[in-house]
């Protein structure tokens, strides 16, 4: 009776050494939530900054001065042409781009006064090297193949004809950047274009080119 006795006044005083309550589960079962609670954190998801816009397109317009004295014999001195450019960026210094180019001009021959016409229309690629004064200001200086086709149609009382030709040749780009802001800027360029064509002899279609570009980088 006495050892049954002992044995009730005991509970009482092993359940104050319990840290448990009914209301609080036992420890153990809380190793989940302590594990979770000391498991790294998420890293939040990247913002878009002006370092991740590493591609830009462009549309430019620019005016053709063409080298061949015979070119410029028959259309003249200087005319417009019209271009678009994709450029992306490898690193701080090196961009790639690649581009397009249209010309077309009317004329008119020395043998038997004849109207003529021509359309180029060029694409080139390559990269540029680029350095930046300041976070908007940079100049660039770039270079790359050029490759095209030349479409020429003459229509006069003794001669009606036209003739197509590839181009092959190269460029040589510059220019200046100016950004607006974090999307926009303006490109002042001077690029030389070398492109000879065989007709009757081997005459360069290419020349300097300077104008504006707008552009847009994403």
């Amino acid at each position: 009776m006495n050892k049954k006795i002992l044995r009730i006044s005991l509970v009482p005083f092993l359940l104050s050494l319990c840290p448990a309550t009914a209301s609080e589960p036992i420890t153990f079962l809380k190793i989940p939530e302590i594990v979770a609670a000391r498991s790294p954190k998420q890293k939040a998801a990247p913002t878009t900054s002006s370092k991740d816009l590493k591609n830009s397109i462009q549309i430019r317009t620019d005016a053709f001065f063409p080298s061949s004295h015979r070119f410029r014999e028959i259309y003249g001195s200087v005319g417009p042409s019209y271009e678009i450019e994709a450029s992306r960026k490898f690193n701080s210094f090196i961009d790639g781009w690649v581009n397009f180019d249209w010309f077309y001009k009317s004329g008119e021959g020395k043998e038997c006064h004849a109207k003529t016409h021509i359309n180029v229309a060029n694409g080139s690629f390559g990269i540029k090297f680029v350095y930046r004064f300041s976070k908007p200001v940079g100049i660039y200086l770039g270079l790359g193949p050029t490759f095209g086709g030349v479409w020429l149609k003459n229509a006069s009382h003794c001669s009606h004809e036209k003739v197509s030709k590839f181009a092959f040749g190269g460029v040589i780009k510059s220019g200046f950047i100016f950004s607006l802001n974090e999307h926009l800027f303006f490109d002042l360029f001077a690029d030389y274009f070398y492109q000879p064509v065989h007709f009757e002899h081997h005459v360069n279609i290419g020349g300097f080119r300077t104008g504006l570009g707008l552009g847009y980088k994403f």
